[in-house]
């Protein structure tokens, strides 16, 4: 796990991951989403997609569709056409995608108009959603632009690659989901307990950095079922997409549980990201249990029926300010960047630790008080940055059942302040609906970082943890 805050509100591309045992796993593709503030119609969209991409194989941690859908990507000049196919290996797509960016990178270089310059990065874009890796390699590309210097050179690619990175760019009615992770009992004699745990990633963290949370409630509930989303564009159709994902895994869950046994919910949650999540999945959740229709041929639950609690980690915040955007924006990006530079090694065990100490030192040369990130996202208007990170808190207030809730948190958070939090526990004590609910549960620390409660104070959050969890999930 790097060193970096990993807060990236709004973020909507987090790196992939190699090293987390797969289950079941994926990338729906981008779909029919059409913007709803109530999550209306898009969530059975949604559903439909999800359930035609489970028909589909994956290959492996590149979460490619294989087939006659399989996403193709290309760019046609005055000499070259390239064609980066799913069906491809490995090798191939990689040698194919850099053949992409020698074509975007002359272009920047040759300080062409924005409309050459967009159409040679849309089947980079493309590519990218089809083969999260291949964001490394655009990135590792780019590593240069990120020199103060090469600005004056290269500023508007470097824009491009920025936005594509935080989402400025996606469509929300229409982007993919990022990746998710579906982790069931084990096949060495566990037996599916009626215990399903949501957790819900911050911006700019991965699969693997949520490795540590998924394999303490596997220790604590063998057989439990444990869905882990990745951060998405907040109110967007691939942020749906992930939210049917969790639902179809919970059904299933539920459905093969053995007789007898409780349908149980626990939701955990890390920063505004997780929270943004859990508020699409609040709205998605009610539209389908208002609808006559069964989903996925079984009728889902009401979720005040089902859930049993909620940890808020690091979270949340309704009015994010300025400068906390921008950090946590700078930092989304830091990720990519350590790990883009950390690549090129020989496999060995000395080779990798090189690597990743040349990733992290290129991550804090690059990435530092006078950050080109920085500078660029301070031409946004500030409404462009605060509107994708601040909480929705009133929507959850509304459809949040009156549940167990444990807040987990610090006084030195630069990114989510303990005042924002403790402003939103003094809102949910004021929630009609709670009234005889036990008292909110809190966890204040004292020298942590945001999301890295987890690794500064670990066996006093995992002690919180296995207590809250143990209790509320009991029966």
């Amino acid at each position: 796990m790097a060193d970096w805050d990993p807060f990236a509100d709004p973020a909507s591309t987090s790196p992939p991951s190699s090293r987390l045992p797969r289950a079941e796993e994926g990338r729906p593709p981008s779909g029919e989403g059409q913007k709803s503030e109530e999550a209306s119609g898009d969530i059975f969209a949604a559903l439909r997609r999800v359930e035609a991409e489970a028909a589909e194989p994956m290959l492996g941690v590149q979460r490619r569709a294989e087939g006659s859908e399989a996403t193709a990507a290309i760019a046609t000049t005055a000499a070259t056409t390239i064609t980066i196919s799913a069906t491809t290996s490995s090798e191939q797509r990689h040698e194919a995608f850099e053949l992409l960016l020698d074509q975007l990178f002359d272009l920047g270089r040759s300080l062409c108009d924005l409309e050459a310059l967009e159409a040679a990065f849309q089947p980079v874009v493309a590519a990218v959603a089809d083969d999260r890796w291949l964001a490394l390699f655009l990135w590792r590309r780019a590593l240069p632009l990120l020199d103060v210097e090469a600005q004056v050179r290269i500023p508007k690619l470097l824009g491009f690659i920025i936005d594509h990175q935080l989402g400025f760019r996606a469509d929300p009615d229409t982007n993919a989901a990022n990746d998710f992770h579906v982790d069931t009992p084990p096949s060495d004699g566990a037996v599916s307990c009626g215990v399903v745990v949501f957790l819900f990633g911050w911006g700019g963290g991965t699969l693997s950095d949520m490795e540590d949370i998924r394999g303490l409630y596997r220790e604590i509930f063998p057989g439990a079922t444990l869905v882990l989303l990745t951060s998405n564009l907040k109110e967007s159709f691939g942020l749906r997409c992930e939210c049917a994902v969790a639902i179809r895994a919970a059904l299933r869950a539920w459905s093969s549980t053995t007789p007898g046994a409780k349908r149980r919910l626990l939701v955990h949650l890390f920063s505004n990201s997780g929270f943004h999540t859990w508020t699409e999945m609040l709205q998605s959740w009610s539209v389908l249990t208002s609808s006559d229709k069964p989903v996925l041929g079984v009728q889902l639950p009401r979720l005040e029926a089902v859930l049993r609690g909620v940890i808020l980690d690091s979270a949340c915040d309704s009015r994010v300010p300025l400068d906390s955007c921008l950090q946590s924006s700078v930092q989304s990006v830091a990720g990519l960047v350590n790990q883009a530079a950390s690549m090129d090694h020989d496999g060995s065990d000395a080779g990798r630790k090189e690597a990743e100490v040349a990733g992290k030192k290129a991550m804090h040369v690059r990435i530092g008080n006078h950050s080109p990130v920085k500078e660029y996202l301070l031409k946004k208007t500030s409404s462009s940055l605060t509107r994708l990170a601040s909480a929705d808190t009133c929507r959850v207030h509304r459809l949040e059942p009156p549940v167990n809730l444990q807040f987990i948190y610090s006084e030195d958070d630069s990114v989510i302040s303990s005042e924002a939090v403790e402003r939103y526990i003094r809102e949910v004590q004021e929630r009609p609906g709670r009234k005889g609910v036990a008292l909110e549960r809190t966890l204040k620390l004292k020298k942590s970082k945001h999301c890295f409660h987890k690794v500064n104070h670990r066996e006093e959050y995992w002690r919180c943890v296995r207590l809250f969890a143990s209790s509320v999930l009991a029966g």
